[in-house]
């Protein structure tokens, strides 16, 4: 509930994604997902925060720039 309205997030469980096409509107997304969850009292986890990655793994998939593969390793 506490990052329902941000555009581009992805929830799943207590994983979630940001992701945009342009770099400013993912840092503002990055901003309004930090300050509400700081608002919220949430706590991340700082070896899992990745910032404009260009891929992550999410959810036992690979996801790459026009790209979703499997994660093999999950």
């Amino acid at each position: 509930m506490a990052l329902q309205g941000i555009t581009n997030c992805a929830k799943i469980t207590d994983d979630f994604l940001l992701f945009d096409e342009v770099f400013p509107a993912h840092l503002l997304g990055i901003h309004q997902m930090l300050r509400r969850c700081c608002d919220h009292g949430m706590t991340l986890n700082k070896d899992n925060l990745f910032v404009a990655a260009p891929c992550v793994d999410f959810s036992g998939y690979t996801l790459i720039r026009d790209c979703i593969s499997v994660d093999v390793d999950k």
